[in-house]
């Protein structure tokens, strides 16, 4: 019937260890203090939760200034090591530096030797 909650087809219904271990076991997981409803306990954990959530915040704004002023001092040196450092010479061209100075070339004329010869083939 309905009442026999518990019993299976065999057995006495006392579950694995007896009746008596499974009551104890289950009025502690069910024990609270005296005059603490469930709904204290809940404001109270998120009172301090809020209290923790602070305190983090506090100690990551502390921790993000310091780290601000490192990397601030760090670019600073780096910034000087880079106006104090000599200036490469420029690289110069394989064919060396051409000797006279070339006259500004006109639209559609070509720039190079090279370039004429390979112009020439196709005449």
């Amino acid at each position: 019937g309905w009442g026999d909650k518990g019993k299976g087809k065999f057995g006495k219904g006392k579950g694995k260890d007896g009746g008596a271990a499974g009551a104890a076991a289950k009025a502690k997981k069910n024990k609270r203090k005296e005059g603490e409803s469930r709904g204290r306990r809940q404001r109270e954990r998120r009172r301090a939760e809020k209290a923790a959530q602070l305190e983090r915040a506090a100690y990551k704004a502390a921790k993000s200034h310091v780290n601000n002023e490192r990397q601030q001092a760090i670019a600073a040196e780096k910034r000087a090591e880079r106006q104090n450092r000599p200036k490469t010479k420029r690289k110069l061209p394989d064919a060396g530096l051409p000797d006279v100075k070339r006259k500004p070339k006109r639209q559609g004329e070509l720039d190079d030797d090279f370039e004429l010869k390979a112009m020439a083939r196709f005449r």
